[in-house]
């Protein structure tokens, strides 16, 4: 299986304060020519595939873009499609179409209306909390959302248990917490770091509202922890790490491996993962590994010998070390310490 993310175009139509998209207010999309081209990479390619559309908001594309979509790269057993929405322009006829088509949906939102509103604001800097609601409950009671994702803010610090709480009241499966920060130029350091210092009681009182309701929701980050927990060695090889996995199309057709996401970065963050042009490529095999796979794999021994805690996430946060540290070749970032230490900290706790 390869993950391949495509960005249908970097335009947003709200204006989340802690978003790392480039170019929120470019409404230039992927060329339908270019999904010819993806097509052709992935017959040639013999693998199962899911194309993930994501970096900027997908459905401002529109249903006629999305048809197209699905007659140039059909939906098989070979291939499937995820949408990750912000969930405003979700509608009866969205979640028909998603559902008659086999397309898996993604909404991102911060939880009840005091946190996700503090952040997640439309353009005209209203809140978004009532409409992405209604949206959310309608598309899990219809079976179309099989995922959430959210955002832990200075706002989200004191309300652990009001959020899970929220996602559980929802009917939410599954969950999956990101900490807030920019992935920016190395030379611009707009990190986030004096925000908060610490998510340490965030993740205690999040993991006691998960125990007092029996474990019920499937939350990423504690299911990788107590599996790292239960592990001698690191369970599993961060996606980012795996050669060959993650892809990443920006809506120029540009191709870019490793790191999810990097093809909405700033191009000096992005430029050491460029790959080429899918006019110019045959194949996923075709694409050699770059230099600097070399060095992410050396971060990552590095982060083996000296860390205590490199079970818990295998030498992951690619980008994070390149743009906190200015350099691959280094361990500790922020973004480490907040998602990976301070929660570790509180499960091996809970199970020690």
């Amino acid at each position: 299986m390869k993950r391949l993310f495509v960005q249908g175009s970097s335009f947003c139509d709200i204006d989340c304060d802690y978003c790392f998209v480039r170019g929120r207010n470019d409404k230039a999309r992927l060329s339908l020519d270019y999904l010819h081209d993806v097509y052709r990479i992935i017959n040639n390619s013999e693998t199962d595939v899911e194309i993930v559309w994501h970096m900027g908001e997908p459905l401002v594309l529109g249903f006629n873009f999305f048809k197209k979509v699905l007659e140039y790269i059909p939906v098989s057993e070979h291939i499937r499609h995820r949408i990750v929405t912000n969930g405003l322009l979700l509608n009866d006829d969205w979640l028909s179409f998603l559902a008659d088509n086999c397309i898996s949906l993604t909404i991102s939102s911060d939880g009840p209306i005091e946190v996700h509103d503090r952040y997640r604001t439309s353009r005209k800097e209203a809140g978004t909390f009532e409409v992405v609601h209604k949206n959310l409950c309608r598309s899990i009671k219809k079976g179309v959302c099989d995922s959430v994702l959210c955002t832990i803010t200075k706002e989200s610090l004191s309300k652990a248990a009001q959020i899970y709480e929220y996602f559980s009241s929802v009917g939410v499966e599954y969950l999956g917490f990101n900490v807030e920060r920019q992935l920016d130029s190395p030379e611009i350091q707009v990190l986030s770091l004096e925000k908060f210092d610490s998510l340490e009681l965030f993740w205690k009182d999040l993991y006691e509202a998960w125990e007092k309701d029996s474990y019920s929701l499937f939350i990423r980050e504690f299911y990788r922890t107590l599996s790292a927990l239960n592990s001698d060695e690191c369970p599993l090889q961060p996606d980012e790490l795996k050669s060959n996995y993650n892809y990443s199309l920006s809506k120029n057709g540009d191709l870019y491996k490793y790191i999810p996401q990097i093809a909405g970065s700033d191009s000096l963050v992005s430029s050491p993962f460029f790959v080429g042009n899918v006019k110019n490529l045959n194949s996923f095999e075709e694409t050699s590994e770059l230099p600097v796979y070399s060095e992410m794999l050396n971060s990552q021994r590095l982060c083996s010998e000296k860390c205590d805690f490199y079970r818990f996430c295998g030498g992951a946060f690619v980008l994070e070390k390149l743009v906190e540290n200015g350099m691959l070749n280094s361990t500790s970032t922020a973004a480490c310490e907040r998602q990976v230490i301070q929660l570790a900290k509180v499960v091996s706790r809970k199970h020690g």
